[in-house]
């Protein structure tokens, strides 16, 4: 494989996974009937900066992650999925 080839590569799986934590995020909040402030407060983070990272999930860190995920009840075969 080139390097091209796995630039490529790399960016598609980039892209999945970005798409994928939205997706989830979206989901469990619908569910749980919750909004972008509701979030926010949850996993104590301001607002703005819960949009952010939720435009560009790969800016999250991995403790914003386990309380979003813990916030909105994801399932843990979900959490596998974007961790």
């Amino acid at each position: 494989m080139t390097d091209k080839q796995k630039a490529a590569a790399y960016a598609a799986y980039t892209r999945q996974r970005t798409e994928n934590v939205r997706a989830i995020i979206n989901e469990h909040k619908a569910r749980r009937n919750m909004t972008n402030a509701g979030i926010a407060k949850a996993i104590h983070m301001p607002l703005r900066t819960f949009e952010k990272r939720k435009m560009d999930p790969g800016l999250f860190k991995l403790e914003d992650l386990w309380l979003l995920c813990e916030a909105l009840g994801v399932p843990e075969e979900q959490r596998k999925t974007i961790m």
